[in-house]
């Protein structure tokens, strides 16, 4: 997803779609939902062990959304949200697919297919469309997912994941490793907030590059800060608004004034 270290492979991926593309009729991207609704506040879960697990630190749920300002380390600022649109069940899997958009290119969009199972949360398919093309990229498959973050969250913990990614523009079939290693709690201050969040990096080696991310989970919340590097560039994100189960902090106002 870019970063993720749920949402890796959406910067990569976007930077690639106009060379490894197929015609596709999915729909362009409409506008972002309307936010002026009456708003309850959202507010962090106790950092208890019954928290700190994958399925409360990513939540998921149909009109979850998160808004993120991004600066990269040439110098431009944007911002970038996923907005978690629907269901649909797959080999036996419940998938929820989220959707990603980026103030910095109005024509492209990805959609994640998330899942949550016994060893943690997996995101198995990544699709990027620019205008009407679009690249599809499947990591593992129903019976072995790749593991992006483990389903309980304790500090000092690591974790390897393999599977194969097959990338269908080109028929290829690649390699997808990654390695994880859950930290510390912090305490993290962004314009959505201040929270108390547990930092966890994972690296990837996919294609013949490595990518590490850094990222902060903050129970009931999700992701409230991460940094992406992948070769010489570096993306940071900073959460700026945020709504789960109704309940919203911050803003998704997107002025850059």
């Amino acid at each position: 997803m870019a970063a993720l270290a749920v949402f890796i492979g959406g910067c990569a991926h976007r930077e690639s779609v106009k060379q490894e593309a197929r015609k596709s009729n999915l729909p362009s991207p409409g506008p972002s939902p309307n936010s002026s609704s009456a708003r309850i506040a959202l507010h962090q879960l106790p950092l208890t062990s019954a928290n700190m697990t994958a399925a409360k630190c990513f939540p998921l749920g149909i009109k979850n959304r998160w808004l993120y300002r991004v600066r990269d380390s040439k110098g431009q600022r944007y911002f970038s949200e996923y907005q978690i649109e629907r269901t649909k069940k797959m080999g036996g899997k419940m998938f929820y697919i989220s959707r990603n958009t980026q103030t910095n290119q109005p024509n492209t969009f990805s959609h994640l297919y998330i899942t949550m199972a016994s060893a943690g949360m997996s995101t198995y398919r990544i699709i990027t469309t620019s205008n009407r093309l679009s690249a599809i990229v499947d990591y593992g498959n129903f019976r072995k997912l790749p593991v992006n973050l483990p389903a309980n969250l304790t500090p000092g913990r690591s974790w390897d994941s393999k599977v194969n990614a097959i990338i269908y523009v080109t028929g290829s079939i690649k390699p997808y490793r990654l390695h994880g290693t859950i930290s510390k709690t912090e305490t993290i201050t962004v314009p959505a907030g201040v929270f108390q969040a547990l930092r966890v990096t994972t690296s990837i080696d996919y294609q013949g590059h490595r990518s590490q991310t850094t990222a902060w989970y903050a129970p009931g919340v999700g992701q409230v800060k991460f940094s992406n590097q992948a070769g010489k560039l570096t993306h940071d994100y900073e959460l700026q608004g945020v709504t789960v189960s109704g309940r919203t902090a911050g803003t998704f106002e997107t002025s850059t004034g």
